[in-house]
This record gives structure tokens, C-alpha cells and sequence, in this order.
């Protein structure tokens, strides 16, 4: 009994020293979880990003001229700008601000690209465009009467020059190469002597129409010389 009860002492005295080294160890050589390396996250590849960026006026009559700008930052720097007018494609290498002239609806658009390939964009954008009035031409009429007679005569002269739209610029009628009036309305009397003569009526607008009337002739005879 005293032999087992010795060798039951011997055991557990080994396995306590065996546990104390183990705790010595642990404390030695650190039994926690082994260190590791900081993770160094790659720095974020951001797009480029506009500073400016108008298109305007958007609507217009013909011709519409458009101011387009656009500017882009970017931390690796801006390589490429591009300026899209419907299918058509301009490409720079500064920022963009110029005059873009349309003479019917289209569409407008830009871009910038960076050292790595990344684009911003803006637009397109519809450039609505509206035509002009269609101007009409103006209209003049002249008429003289009598068309002849004997010297002197009194002839009348009636013309005028009418416009829808409006903008005569100027009327005239003309007496051979000379102008006789300006005067719109004409409503005058001139007298005449031995001659033949010709008369015409013409007159423009804003637009630069132009028109002429029909010639009038007007043939004036000597009187006739009677014997005494």
C-alpha cells in the first residue's frame, strides 16, 4: 500500500513539473498567435474629374453659335481631351473652351482621358435649332400716263413698293439713268418735252431682295406747226 501510494506521488509530482515547464516556456517564447505583416492597401486609382463643364446656349435660331468648356483634374494628369460634334470627334490636348457654330439641330458632347485610360464625359447635350423666317421678296408697281402726247407734257406717275416682312431698305424710281423720286408712295406730276423717255420702279429689303417693275415708255411729239 505504501508503494502504490509513493508511486502515485512520484506521478504526480512529474506531471507538475511537466506543466510548469511548459508554463515557463510558454512565458518565455510567447505562446500566442505568431505576429504578422501590416497590410498596405494599394492607394485608390480614381477617374478624372471635371472642374468646368458648360455647353451653352442649348436652343437657338440659325446660327446658333454654342460655347462649350470643359476642364478635368486627375492625380496622374489629364492626357487627352475630345470635343464630339454628332458623329464628328476633335481631339486636344488642353482644355477645351472654344465656339461650336450649328446651322441645324445636332448634339454636343466632351470628354478628357488620364494617363490610365479612365474618362469623365459630359453630355452629349441636343442642340435644338430653329430656321429663320423664310424672308419674302418685296413687290413695287409703276404706272405713267398718258404713255405719249405732244410737247410739253404733263404726265402722272404713280408707283410704291410694299413688303411683308416689313424692312424695305429702299425705293426708287427712275427716270431713264437718273432717280426721279424716292418718295414711297409716288403720287407726282412732271411735265415733258420733245422726247422719248423711259420709267421704271425698283426697290430692296433688309434681307437683300431686290426688285424691278416693268419699263414704261412715254413718247412726247413736237407740236405740230401750222402755217401762218
Amino acid at each position: 500500500m505504501e508503494k502504490d501510494n509513493l508511486i502515485n506521488r512520484v506521478r504526480k509530482g512529474f506531471y507538475t513539473a511537466l506543466a510548469a515547464g511548459f508554463l515557463g516556456a510558454g512565458a518565455i517564447y510567447g505562446c500566442k498567435d505568431a505576429p504578422t505583416e501590416p497590410i498596405i492597401k494599394p492607394p485608390v486609382d480614381t477617374p478624372p474629374r471635371a472642374t468646368t463643364q458648360s455647353i451653352s446656349p442649348t436652343s437657338g435660331m440659325s446660327p446658333l453659335e454654342v460655347r462649350a468648356q470643359y476642364t478635368c483634374t486627375d492625380d496622374k494628369g489629364i492626357t487627352e481631351y475630345r470635343l464630339t460634334k454628332g458623329s464628328r470627334v476633335f481631339t486636344k490636348s488642353s482644355p477645351i473652351d472654344t465656339i461650336v457654330t450649328f446651322t441645324e439641330t445636332g448634339t454636343l458632347g466632351m470628354s478628357c482621358k488620364d494617363a490610365r485610360g479612365q474618362t469623365a464625359s459630359y453630355g452629349p447635350m441636343s442642340i435644338n435649332v430653329t430656321q429663320p423666317p423664310v424672308n419674302n421678296p418685296p413687290q413695287t408697281s409703276l404706272s405713267i400716263s398718258p404713255p405719249s402726247g405732244i410737247s410739253p407734257l404733263e404726265i402722272s406717275v404713280l408707283g410704291e413698293c410694299t413688303d411683308l416682312d416689313d424692312d424695305i431698305a429702299y425705293y426708287r424710281v427712275m427716270k431713264g439713268d437718273s432717280i426721279l423720286t424716292r418718295t414711297n408712295p409716288t403720287d407726282m406730276k412732271i411735265m415733258l418735252n420733245e422726247g422719248e423717255y423711259l420709267f421704271y420702279s425698283k426697290c430692296g429689303d433688309k434681307a437683300g431682295n431686290e426688285v424691278t417693275s416693268d419699263t414704261s415708255y412715254v413718247e412726247v411729239t413736237p407740236p405740230a406747226n401750222n402755217p401762218p
